[in-house]
């Protein structure tokens, strides 16, 4: 899934990379997943949300930027909530 992940273009051609793979692909929603042997796994619990698909999209530079706000918004969560004060 990563060596699609990393080859694909736009979110549609990595849909069609996973498919040629042998993944099974299903859509709940706007949520896609892939359909496993005895359950279904969205691409979100895989490590794959919409956001980080749709980075797929973006030039090289604007991938750079989206990935570094993700991961400072990522790394801040959990700081948010310790600095509450009551």
């Amino acid at each position: 899934m990563a060596e699609a992940f990393s080859k694909a273009s736009s979110k549609v051609q990595f849909y069609k990379l996973l498919q040629q793979q042998g993944l099974q692909l299903y859509f709940r929603g706007k949520a896609p997943g892939i359909i496993g042997t005895k359950r279904r796994y969205k691409l979100k619990t895989l490590g794959y949300s919409l956001q980080r698909i749709a980075l797929l999209e973006l030039s090289h530079k604007e991938k750079q930027q989206q990935l570094s706000r993700l991961a400072q918004l990522k790394s801040k969560a959990p700081e948010q909530d310790l600095d509450i004060d009551y």
